[in-house]
């Protein structure tokens, strides 16, 4: 009896050894080949054996284009099934404006394609992480050297604390014309010179 339980056990876990699943040309070389048995098997000398050779062939070809029809849908379907799942990832890690998704999109288009859709969504990220990381950095720095050449700027406009002398103010000429007139004037020769 304990026996019996025993394989009783192990049945539940024996699995039979899965079949491989064909390719797509091995089960149009299977459609093929029921289309030919099948038109074989017609009556020789029937009057309509021509025609329903056709229809039996006709029927072959429409399988055969399902079986490409479902494989695209099932491609399409499986890309979208990525995108949903870097998506709602990327959603996750804070990626989310356009220009961030677009940079993901291209780093995803990069990663290695022999990698896992998991793996690569990983990859995509990580790397979208990184120059966003980098492009923020320098925007910072950027920010933060506008912010010190608007102080800098500060000190010598408006508001400053330092004040020019009312003196130093009036003698200085205010257009280029003036400025000219003045430089004349202290290149002139006067009788004190002379002596």
């Amino acid at each position: 009896m304990k026996a019996s339980e025993l394989e009783k056990k192990i049945a539940k876990y024996e699995r039979p050894p899965e079949k491989p699943v064909p390719t797509e040309d091995e089960r149009i070389a299977e459609i093929t080949d029921e289309a030919l048995k099948n038109i074989n098997a017609l009556p020789a000398d029937s009057p309509t054996r021509d025609r329903d050779a056709a229809i039996v062939w006709g029927k072959a070809q429409r399988k055969i284009s399902r079986l490409e029809i479902d494989e695209s849908n099932r491609q399409v379907s499986s890309e979208r099934e990525i995108v949903t799942k870097t998506y709602e990832r990327a959603q996750k890690e804070g990626i989310k404006t356009d220009a961030e998704l677009r940079i993901l999109g291209f780093e995803f288009s990069k990663a290695d394609g022999s990698l896992g859709s998991d793996d690569r969504i990983n990859q995509a990220i990580e790397s979208t992480k990184g120059i966003l990381a980098q492009i923020r950095d320098g925007f910072v720095r950027d920010l933060e050297r506008d912010k010190k050449e608007k102080d800098d700027l500060k000190v010598l406009g408006r508001g400053s604390t330092r004040k020019e002398s009312k003196e130093t103010k009036e003698t200085k000429p205010s257009t280029m014309s003036q400025q000219l007139a003045e430089l004349n004037e202290k290149r002139r020769m006067t009788r004190e010179d002379l002596r």
